[in-house]
């Protein structure tokens, strides 16, 4: 798709699901989470993707779980203290962006229908959520990746977090992800490695 650059963050240590490693290189049908974010990145059109980790080790793994996508960029990231400053740190003002989770694959019908609505801001809603710091979005919903925005909206921005940079001083639309919430805990990953094989290659 042109014009649309994905930033995916797939560093972290697992810590509340007992991995010591990023929740990325946890596997479903025998291949890592962050596979089937890129694949289904690509199925959506995207072709310009850099992924994201936090630790050198990490770098060399991922990169290799990823080796048989063409132009799929790895880094390690300047250590960035959250995922909002990463991605205003690689957005460019001429750009249109998608965030993602490396460990949060969505299908590509859900991220085509993202990158197709009518606003310039997008985010991924769902009913619950154990992320340690929520962005409500009504009473019963919530916030989380994949977003979609412009370059120079988050370049600019005077936001200090996702939540700020959401909700304020712009129109986001909201679309209802079929499917559950990132996770963060054991229980949550059975349920969401359902999910994957659902839908994943």
């Amino acid at each position: 798709m042109v014009g649309i650059q994905a930033i995916v963050a797939a560093g972290g240590k697992g810590t509340r699901l007992g991995l010591g490693s990023p929740k990325s290189l946890a596997c479903v049908l025998g291949r890592p989470l962050i596979f089937y974010t890129v694949w289904s990145l690509r199925e959506a059109g995207i072709r310009d993707i850099q992924v994201f980790v936090d630790n050198p080790e990490w770098r060399i793994k991922v990169a290799s779980s990823l080796s048989e996508f063409n132009n799929v960029r790895v880094f390690e990231d300047a250590g960035y203290s959250s995922t909002f400053f990463l991605a205003q740190a690689m957005s460019e003002d001429e750009s249109r962006f998608i965030f993602a989770y490396g460990h949060a694959p969505r299908p590509h019908r859900h991220i085509r229908c993202i990158l197709s609505a009518s606003t310039s801001t997008v985010a991924s809603v769902v009913y619950e959520s154990s992320k340690r710091e929520l962005i409500a979005w009504n009473d019963e919903m919530f916030l989380e990746p994949p977003y979609v925005y412009e370059g120079a909206a988050i370049r600019f921005s005077r936001a200090t977090s996702w939540r700020d940079f959401l909700l304020t001083d712009k129109e986001t639309e909201a679309i209802i992800v079929d499917g559950p919430a990132e996770f963060n805990f054991p229980p949550e990953f059975v349920v969401y490695r359902r999910y994957i094989q659902q839908w994943a290659i």
